[in-house]
């Protein structure tokens, strides 16, 4: 796919930037976007309301009943660490101590892991909202993404009622003549 001659290619990247004195300076992790769920949802299928029946035999699924609010909830929240996971995996070097990416159970201590290395709530809240913008957009991003379009827009347009405005030419090559 090509955009204004422009092949688009690999998916976004989020630059993550947690300033930091002393000898480490600046720590950086790299959010890439995730672009197919669907490795976590063949191994990991979101659970299925129970179904109840309605009079005349009708079913419909039971998306109130406690056990499956719960079975979806905890089904969400597993989602959303493997979508961090799977995103920092962009980060050279990084390496967690407590998480098995084959072990579901242990992907929610990444915030453990960041809270240990000395990271603030602050500071995890914005690893995952640069994961959260690399998969996906935010209001702002895509605001700003629309006012520099239309910036560029205005301009070209002004550049364009700026010329002369009497044609010099006929589509025939021939001068264009005041008369026609």
């Amino acid at each position: 796919m090509k955009i204004n001659g422009v092949k688009i290619e690999g998916p976004n990247v989020e630059i993550i930037v947690i300033p930091r004195g002393g000898d480490i300076k600046d720590i950086v992790f790299m959010a890439q976007a995730i672009i197919d769920y669907e490795e976590y949802d063949k191994k990991y299928p979101a659970p299925n309301a129970p179904e109840i029946i309605k009079p005349g035999g009708i079913k419909y699924p039971d998306y109130k009943d406690t056990d499956f609010a719960k079975q979806f909830d905890d089904w969400a929240n597993q989602k959303a660490d493997w979508q961090i996971l799977k995103s920092l995996e962009a980060t050279p070097n990084l390496e967690w101590e407590t998480i098995d990416m084959d072990k579901p159970e242990t992907w929610g201590n990444y915030k453990d892991e960041l809270k240990a290395a000395s990271f603030s709530a602050p500071e995890i809240v914005r690893i995952e909202n640069g994961v959260t913008a690399a998969c996906g957009l935010d209001q702002k991003k895509i605001d700003e993404a629309k006012e520099r379009f239309l910036v560029g827009r205005e301009a070209a347009l002004k550049e364009q009622s700026s010329l002369s405005l009497g044609q010099k030419s006929m589509p025939s090559g021939k001068p264009a003549s005041d008369s026609e």
